[in-house]
């Protein structure tokens, strides 16, 4: 009976995933490691962003960097890491100042062979958003639920998202989103420790 009622868990885990893909969100957990080119300065800049997927496990942050400053002023960008092993996990993310450089970048990028490998350039929204589940039984509003997690996150909630039990919460940038992760990972809420992940939502993937 026990393992019935497991079987069924995890049934109902698969297809709940099933469904945040089929809207276009997509739960990554370790999402946060990254090989990264910032400038702190320009943190609280808005961003038009682009996912890169396909990477060769030996292009770096500044291979990236060369290549899409080309199409315009790149406010940051970063390749994402496994937390465990140090290593690339084949994509990352490029924010540009402007949307017709982000734009041009798609165009003219596609395809391009760094590392003998063709990048894969998608519109992209995911480094903004954040999934944050177990959230409390006593939230019965989706105003209520923002104010409180932009309260605990220290920063403003661009977009929202709520479903009941969790939520999609969407930031200005990559960095708002950083320093909310990092709020809310250690937040409580009515006796209940949140669980924060960050949320992929590709456009085109």
């Amino acid at each position: 009976r026990e393992r019935l009622k497991d079987r069924d868990r995890h049934r109902n885990r698969d297809r709940s995933k099933d469904r945040e893909r089929e809207r276009g969100w997509e739960v990554d957990s370790e999402a946060m490691l990254s090989d990264a080119i910032d400038d702190p300065a320009r943190r609280d800049v808005p961003t038009y962003n682009l996912h890169v997927s396909n990477l060769h496990s030996m292009t770096k942050a500044y291979d990236l960097h060369r290549e899409f400053s080309k199409f315009g002023d790149v406010v940051s960008l970063n390749i994402i890491l496994d937390r465990k092993s140090g290593r690339s996990k084949g994509y990352g993310f490029v924010h540009y100042a402007q949307f017709k450089d982000r734009d041009r970048a798609v165009r003219e990028l596609q395809g391009k062979v760094i590392h003998g490998k063709p990048i894969r350039v998608t519109l992209s929204l995911s480094k903004c958003t954040l999934y944050v589940r177990n959230l409390p039984p006593s939230i019965n509003s989706s105003d209520l639920c923002r104010e409180k997690l932009q309260e605990l996150a220290k920063v403003p909630i661009k977009e929202f998202r709520w479903k009941g039990n969790y939520c999609f919460a969407e930031f200005v940038n990559f960095h708002h989103t950083n320093t909310a992760l990092a709020n809310l990972k250690n937040s409580t809420w009515d006796g209940v420790n949140l669980q924060v992940q960050v949320a992929h939502a590709d456009i085109g993937e």
